[in-house]
């Protein structure tokens, strides 16, 4: 058991306590509680003395204290390695936080927290109805962490993630991970977005370009502009739209937003690893960007150069070139290795790219690891691999374990946290090489977002096949993708928990999570959730990018033409039923927690209905008839129009149906996004089938599907 209380800890904790200690001004009468500090000065320790406080004046609220507390923060440097964290509480009420580093005594005040009855999520905390101060007397709850890392890789590329907040949300949003008991940030940047590049070419790429340099320029629809809140026009971090078309300047909003992202991280005590591609770099350019980008942001910890994603569709290559490729960047070990060069075929697509970019970073690194001036301003420097070719995923992460023999390795082997679940075994299969690499998961898949999604059960077996192979041993990292973040807060705390090692079944952890909503049918919701995740994985597997938020995949027309019309059927059906089953927890559930948490989740399967249901009528454009030369008869012009004008009606339904509902800024993204990217896509097939101009308005009679569970808008008109 990696969570152990103990129970009757007699007297107090030591007598080593009593002496040495510095009584803080909270002892001087101006704060309910006193607070003795024997770890080293830091700004994370500061906030976690103003945590403490906010939280038990939040408790004293409910119930008052029964007399004045007493707290110790204490520092063991035994338990700085595995990242071990708790309290004890002695006979007299006085309690004892410890841990090895600051990070891990605001965990321990949050547990502390946790066992007096706040639930942390990603959207805020849920406060009892009462409080038992009394409750922890006498007793302790240590724990050492299933991962020693646990964290959330940020991608900040698409509008419904964090890369549209302005700082004071991003900051929060950093204070709930730290909350739930995360310890890493991991951001990623793609060229061009969140760092200047005046190394590839002779003249600057500058950073600022927003979700792939796709403009979001909302003026022309007047449901965009009703909702948009920070924006008047276009929709971006707010301080980089005054001066959007002064490049140099928006260069610097970006750089700017970023900067205080990552001090506001270095302040809460997360671990931060920066993430970037060094595309078609040589090895001094890829040098060269390394060092720019640690100047840039001297907060980062670790740094990690990671491969462009592979995933089937890049140039063809020889087994020739492959082997060609071998021999120039590696050792004659290395290139003869049986599991590298057992992939090769006599023809295949990526993998002579794939090993070139690992033979550039890990010469890189190479250079890197001898300035010692540059080794001194970063913790760690990693290979990044993210390939979801599952016969191409195992050869390459052997590839960079002895090319790059002694960093870690971080990998992203497949899409979703299922297929990541399916490729680890027959990636990492020692546990010395699992002690050396970082897993990257999912909490939500960007091929479904503008579905409502369960991941769970691909994290929980995720986790059990490392426990296996780690032989009991503690892991080492693992972190999870994700934009959205509201309507992904039920596995987000699972992947919290399950990574302390809290959780393990996803029944159990529903059964526990309902309880302490105050949802009273448990069976009920674990079926309910259950249904959310078949759906969600049935929808992984058959439904591909249906929704898919890059603008890009919607320029020529998106995948209304071939994605199967039976399948979103059977999704439909599958999330419907859901739908029914959270509209029947709704309403026997009577705490606000439980409501508030059930509405946006009933809201969330609404809205998945009506994107599906948008999508299954966009699907009849299959069935337009073409003439012999290509061109469309006008009797199938006009049934283009009327299909895409029906389509187009329901994903705006989607839109204002989803915008009920606006917990955080992300959702107002999602409702951008499906503006410019799947309803973009149709507009342009409206527009190539019957000649129609790509932004003619819909007409006023074109019916609005009603949403298919009336519960949830009615509560919320």
């Amino acid at each position: 058991m990696r969570t152990t209380w103990f129970s009757r800890v007699p007297g107090r904790y030591g007598q080593a306590f009593a002496a040495g200690l510095l009584s803080l001004a909270t002892a001087c009468g101006t704060k309910p509680y006193e607070l003795q500090n024997r770890f080293p000065e830091s700004a994370t320790i500061d906030y976690a003395e103003t945590e403490l406080g906010r939280w038990l004046d939040s408790l004293s609220r409910i119930t008052p204290l029964p007399d004045k507390p007493s707290f110790v923060f204490r520092c063991d440097s035994a338990y700085e390695k595995s990242g071990k964290f708790g309290y004890m509480c002695d006979d007299r009420g006085e309690v004892v936080f410890t841990a090895g580093d600051p990070i891990g005594i605001l965990h321990a005040v949050y547990t502390y927290f946790e066992d007096l009855g706040i639930l942390f999520d990603m959207t805020g905390a849920t406060l009892p109805t009462s409080v038992a101060w009394n409750r922890p007397r006498g007793s302790a709850h240590e724990i050492t962490p299933r991962a020693r890392w646990r964290g959330i890789r940020q991608h900040v590329n698409f509008p419904m993630d964090i890369s549209s907040y302005p700082p004071d949300q991003a900051a929060e949003y950093l204070r709930s991970l730290v909350r739930m008991r995360f310890n890493k940030l991991v951001v990623h940047s793609y060229p061009f977005q969140w760092y200047e590049d005046d190394v590839s070419s002779d003249t600057t790429g500058w950073a600022g370009e927003f979700f792939y340099g796709n403009t979001h320029n909302f003026s022309r629809s007047p449901l965009l502009k009703k909702i948009a809140t920070l924006n008047d026009s276009i929709f971006c971090i707010p301080a980089a739209e005054p001066v959007y078309d002064d490049r140099p300047q928006r260069s610097r909003a970006a750089v700017a937003w970023m900067g205080q992202l990552l001090a506001e991280a270095e302040r809460l005590g997360l671990r931060v690893q920066f993430s970037f591609e060094p595309r078609g770099f040589t090895v001094g350019q890829t040098v060269r960007m390394a060092r720019k980008i640690v100047d840039t942001y001297p907060q980062i910890d670790d740094l990690e150069l990671i491969t462009e994603e592979t995933g089937g569709w890049g140039a063809g290559c020889t087994g020739e070139e492959v082997r060609q490729t071998l021999n120039r960047w590696f050792a004659p070990e290395i290139a003869s290795d049986s599991l590298v060069v057992g992939c090769i075929a006599d023809r295949q697509s990526d993998l002579e790219y794939l090993y070139r970019q690992i033979g550039t970073i890990s010469r890189a690194i190479g250079e890197l690891d001898r300035d010692s001036a540059f080794r001194q301003r970063i913790d760690g420097l990693k290979v990044g691999i993210y390939c979801s070719v599952g016969r191409f995923m195992g050869p390459a992460f052997r590839l960079a374990r002895l090319a790059a023999a002694g960093h870690p390795v971080a990998i992203m082997p497949s899409h979703g946290s299922e297929g990541t679940a399916d490729a680890f075994p027959s990636v990492v299969r020692t546990a010395g090489d699992l002690a050396h690499t970082e897993l990257y998961s999912w909490i939500e898949f960007d091929g479904l977002m503008y579905l409502q999604q369960n991941a769970i059960d691909g994290i929980g077996r995720l986790l059990r096949e490392m426990d296996t192979l780690a032989a009991g041993k503690q892991l080492n990292s693992v972190c999870f993708n994700h934009w959205r973040t509201a309507e992904n807060r039920t596995t987000f705390r699972y992947a919290a928990e399950a990574a302390l090692g809290i959780a393990d079944r996803p029944e159990t952890f529903y059964a526990a999570y309902a309880a302490r909503l105050g949802i009273p049918d448990t069976a009920a919701y674990q079926r309910a959730m259950r249904l959310i995740g078949e759906a969600d994985r049935y929808s992984t597997a058959n439904l591909g990018n249906i929704g898919f938020c890059w603008v890009g995949a919607w320029r020529g027309g998106g995948p209304f033409l071939w994605m199967g019309p039976q399948q979103i059927d059977r999704a439909d059906s599958l999330y419907l039923e859901a739908g029914r089953a959270v509209a029947s927890l709704y309403d026997g559930s009577s705490r606000p927690a439980a409501r508030k948490y059930l509405m946006l989740l009933g809201n969330r399967l609404s809205a998945t209905v009506q994107y599906l249901q948008a999508f299954r009528t966009a699907t009849e454009l299959r069935t337009i008839r073409r003439n012999a030369d290509g061109t469309v008869p006008e009797t199938e012009r006009k049934r283009a129009v009327d299909i895409c004008d029906r389509a187009l009606a329901g994903f705006e339904s989607y839109m204002t149906g989803y915008a009920r509902l606006m917990p955080d800024r992300g959702a107002e993204g999602t409702v951008m996004s499906v503006w410019f990217s799947p309803m973009q896509g149709l507009r342009a097939l409206r527009s190539s089938l019957s000649g129609s101009a790509p932004d003619e308005p819909l007409k006023d009679d074109i019916p609005r599907d009603e949403p298919p569970l009336p519960i949830f808008e009615k509560q919320t008109r």
